[in-house]
């Protein structure tokens, strides 16, 4: 929380059902109780807590896991149903890589073997402030074919949630390569479109290059 450290410290303790700032009830309930006083410490011990909650919660429950953001008015948001929604809208992939797909939907359950899964957290700008992603990468084989994932199912501020797939599927002339995004957002004011395209584009070049040889490998032994 380095840039504008005591902005964002009022901005957490004084919290309610912030457009703002992405918190369900608990996390804004946790963040007021420590008082309009709070230290730039306490509130990242709280933040790193409520981070680490967030990830424990996604890894054991999936979808189910994640925790809806608490607004001021049309109810609360849920990344969740966000990145369901950017899943089902790349209901195409379910043809030709039938396990990633299901994967996608009912994770935890269902890794096929050899699933290659990683988390990071990152500090990012969006609109020109400090926001704090969780971010899942995902590399799932699928008969012959690869599909790499990446997953922000977390965002602080900025945006709700965003999902990244790239299948790559071999054919007898060679690999073709599909790409699908979506990011989630109702924080539309001054968020403009090259910025929701700069978010979104997110999957890792070393990790597609490490599916094309896995893909090769599997097609020229």
């Amino acid at each position: 929380m380095k840039p504008d450290a005591e902005k964002r410290v009022r901005a957490y303790v004084s919290a309610s059902s912030s457009e703002d700032l992405n918190l369900s009830s608990e996390e804004i309930a946790a963040f007021n109780a420590l008082g309009s006083g709070a230290s730039v410490a306490a509130v990242e011990t709280q933040l790193r807590s409520q981070l680490l909650a967030r990830l424990q919660a996604y890894r054991t429950g999936g979808l189910a896991g994640i925790a809806p953001y608490a607004r001021s008015s049309g109810g609360p948001r849920s990344p969740a149903e966000a990145l369901r929604t950017a899943t089902t809208a790349s209901k195409a992939l379910e043809k030709y890589a039938p396990s990633a797909y299901q994967l996608l939907l009912s994770y935890p359950q269902g890794k096929p073997p050899e699933t290659e899964e990683t988390f990071r957290w990152e500090q990012i700008d969006a609109h020109d402030e400090p926001a704090i992603v969780l971010t899942q990468m995902l590399m799932v084989p699928d008969g012959d074919a690869w599909v790499a994932v990446q997953r922000q199912f977390y965002a602080s501020a900025g945006y709700n949630a965003e999902q990244a797939i790239a299948a790559l599927l071999p054919t007898t002339e060679g690999t073709v390569v599909v790409y699908a995004n979506r990011t989630s957002t109702d924080q539309v004011t001054g968020f403009g479109g090259s910025e929701k395209r700069a978010i979104g584009s997110r999957v890792l070049s070393s990790q597609l290059e490490e599916m094309f040889e896995k893909t090769r490998a599997k097609v020229d032994p």
